[in-house]
């Protein structure tokens, strides 16, 4: 299923026309009417729109259509969790440490030095059981998806050099960066390909060989800054 098809499904759960799904996204009359490459720009219009949707679906069609808890669309609140109305909340214990640092600048300290003590917990029932971190984010790349302010629940993630799923989102650490990216396959079996969601133009794809990869993690979810 071509992702032109996979919007006329969500078109039609939605119960709306393609005129008004186009209108609302600013997009051309007829532009659903041809299987067709969707750039992320166009993407990103979307997921502003309907934020319901689930990206990874809408990207590759695997999953569910809609993000946990927003079936019922007519009532999306403007959530802290794209999870429905189950909310974070700040523990001394229970939960997932959060550490104040950003994954760009700072992470390094945390991972080396497993004695440092989080500045608390945060208890999100859905992402507990498969996040090792919460920890701050700066920089647009992932603009609107992740934005800088944001916080983000990383899960360590070992098997990376035989299997990453395409398509989804990963934090990636070398000796000399760190960076939040959509995973993309690379121009051979040597290189990954770097994706970033916002589409101005000082963002570009990129190949990276996977020999510079140190650490790879798994990006759970993200949640605005509540406190």
């Amino acid at each position: 299923m071509e992702i032109t098809q996979r919007i006329k499904k969500f078109i039609d759960y939605k119960g709306i026309t393609k005129y008004e799904f186009h209108k609302v996204n600013g997009f051309s009359n007829g532009f659903l009417d041809k299987d067709r490459e969707i750039g992320t720009n166009k993407c990103a219009k979307i997921l502003e729109n309907y934020p319901e949707i689930n990206l990874i679906w809408l990207l590759t069609g695997k999953g569910e259509m809609l993000v946990r808890g927003s079936e019922d669309t007519s009532k999306v609140e403007e959530p802290a969790v794209a999870y429905g109305k189950t909310q974070p909340t700040i523990t001394e214990g229970k939960g997932v440490p959060y550490y104040d640092v950003d994954f760009i600048g700072g992470f390094d300290l945390v991972f080396n030095n497993q004695s440092i003590t989080p500045s608390f917990y945060i208890d999100f029932s859905p992402l507990n059981d498969d996040t090792d971190y919460w920890v701050n984010v700066s920089g647009d790349s992932m603009n609107p998806l992740i934005s800088h302010g944001d916080i983000v629940a990383l899960q360590k993630f070992e098997d990376w050099r035989d299997f990453v799923l395409y398509g989804e989102i990963y934090a990636l650490v070398t000796s000399s960066f760190r960076t939040i990216k959509i995973m993309g396959k690379g121009v051979d079996k040597e290189h990954f390909s770097l994706i970033p969601f916002n589409q101005s133009p000082k963002f570009s794809k990129q190949d990276i060989p996977k020999r510079l990869i140190r650490h790879m993690f798994k990006v759970k979810g993200s949640i605005k800054k509540f406190f």
